[in-house]
């Protein structure tokens, strides 16, 4: 694994932070990329080997520095000069918690969302990298296609887009499972897929009938479950791995920074079980401030020494079970 690049791409937004009526953070980092990219950085802690990269377009007031703080390759960002970075407010109050765009969310998509030219520009850095993307479903397939055939991908970790996941996307969903190694919903959205409440099993069944073969299915306060399709195509390989009790404080981008640090951690270990404990370990230091889990914020034999005591006690927890694909739903 010498020399492993792990990329994500996405766009990044700078998150005001308002609880209760009170700005706590003017600019957090934020964007579902950008969050994947800190769970691969805090992996290459304990796998020094790993080259951690994210791809996505800033504004000129963007601090490239902040990234390059935390282990994060910065050679593949584009800045561009006459637009400022997005942002929003995450608003938190009473419980709940919104979202509400400060600068245009069409110039989001439009001028800062990685597109297929963009990529190619970069191949040379990005040949035979392993990936982590969030496309949305309509549009995945020309997208994930060049990822597989024209940048090498070793490994695709394909993260949905939120709204796309309905019932009248499923075809253009089963038309992409060819090209990734793994499709990593939340519940929700395996469900609105599904359109209807199934159980986490019936949904990932569903999956791999439709013809996916690996699932991470990230359940937020309940773990995840790590799914593999057997050899023979005739079971399904489970294992449940819990969630870490630790102090919530936010949950934005847990799921985000899971698969980021699940694609690092499989590179590195070449073992699915283990990339998906140490992705939920990597998940429950996310929530605990707002913002990504920053490495410069402590020492590195301070995270080592975390992270190693976390993924010990939920390495005694997986829980393991085969099922038949054809098991009635």
């Amino acid at each position: 694994c010498v020399g492993m690049v792990c990329v994500s791409i996405s766009g990044i937004i700078l998150d005001q932070v308002v609880v209760d009526g009170q700005v706590v953070c003017q600019e957090s980092l934020g964007g579902i990329g950008l969050h994947a990219v800190y769970g691969m950085a805090l992996v290459q802690l304990t796998h020094p080997h790993i080259k951690v990269q994210l791809v996505a377009k800033v504004g000129h007031d963007f601090d490239l520095s902040l990234l390059t703080a935390d282990g994060i390759d910065v050679t593949n960002i584009s800045v561009i000069p006459d637009k400022v970075t997005a942002r929003s407010s995450q608003q938190f109050a009473n419980g709940r918690a919104s979202h509400v765009w400060l600068t245009s969310v069409d110039e989001f998509r439009k001028v800062f969302k990685v597109q297929i030219d963009d990529l190619l520009r970069y191949n040379d850095q990005l040949l035979g990298a392993s990936f982590h993307t969030d496309q949305s479903i309509p549009i995945a397939k020309p997208y994930l296609t060049h990822l597989r055939t024209v940048a090498k991908a070793q490994f695709i970790i394909w993260e949905p887009v939120s709204p796309s996941c309905i019932v009248a996307n499923q075809a253009q969903l089963v038309e992409c499972f060819p090209l990734i190694d793994v499709f990593s919903p939340n519940l929700s959205e395996l469900r609105a897929l599904c359109g209807q409440q199934v159980s986490p099993i019936d949904g990932i069944i569903w999956l791999m009938k439709s013809g996916c073969s690996k699932v991470l299915l990230r359940m937020s306060e309940e773990g995840c479950i790590l799914a593999q399709l057997s050899s023979t195509r005739t079971h399904i390989n489970l294992w449940a791995v819990p969630a870490f009790p630790t102090n919530v404080i936010d949950v934005t981008g847990a799921g985000n920074s899971m698969c980021g640090a699940f694609i690092a951690a499989f590179e590195s270990s070449n073992d699915l079980v283990k990339a998906a404990i140490l992705a939920t370990v990597i998940a429950s230091f996310t929530i605990e401030q707002y913002g990504p889990a920053r490495r410069s914020s402590r020492s590195a034999q301070e995270w080592q020494q975390q992270i190693s005591q976390r993924l010990q006690i939920l390495t005694a927890q997986v829980n393991e079970q085969t099922i038949p694909l054809n098991e009635p739903q």
